[in-house]
């Protein structure tokens, strides 16, 4: 039996199933869950669980892609809450889906990159990861009109023209 003194880390609920099922992959509580708007996470020796009430999951986030989800502010920023992680490309690379954005990281490079909004429609509607290979910069705010992104085979560049949103790559 594992205790903290002055703090609760105990594992429970969701995040306690996926713990389990992930074998204690994750290591040893580093803070008490907390909870967040629209779910709840708690911190691991290696990562952070987080419980996506809206889609009834739980997500193990962790090394580069962590990192840059921090970065962009978690939870509270623009990408939202996470849902889903997987290895791609033959184990060269991880991919994160959050509610309102992606963030891919080949895990040959320290960092990984964020693409959400009209980028990251085009990205998905337009051969996503197979066209344009991994992103190598964040979106971009250009100006109030343009949002653009930089990947392993070119640029996707999008124009607010006043009522929507057309973009351009490869």
């Amino acid at each position: 039996t594992r205790f903290w003194v002055n703090s609760n880390r105990n594992i429970t609920g969701r995040i306690r199933q996926a713990y389990d099922n992930l074998s204690c992959k994750p290591g040893v509580a580093a803070s008490p869950a907390r909870d967040v708007s629209g779910g709840r996470y708690q911190s691991f020796a290696v990562g952070r669980l987080y419980f996506n009430s809206a889609r009834n999951v739980v997500t193990w986030v962790r090394a580069a892609i962590l990192t840059k989800y921090v970065a962009k502010r978690g939870h509270g920023g623009v990408l939202g809450l996470p849902y889903r992680w997987r290895t791609i490309d033959g184990g060269a690379g991880r991919r994160a889906w959050f509610e309102n954005g992606q963030i891919l990281w080949k895990t040959s490079r320290t960092e990984a990159f964020e693409i959400h909004g009209p980028v990251l429609e085009h990205f998905v509607g337009n051969g996503g990861f197979a066209a344009f290979g991994y992103p190598t910069t964040d979106v971009q705010r250009v100006d109030d009109d343009t949002r653009r992104s930089q990947f392993d085979n070119g640029v996707i560049e999008c124009n607010f023209d006043g009522a929507a949103w057309s973009c351009t790559g490869p």
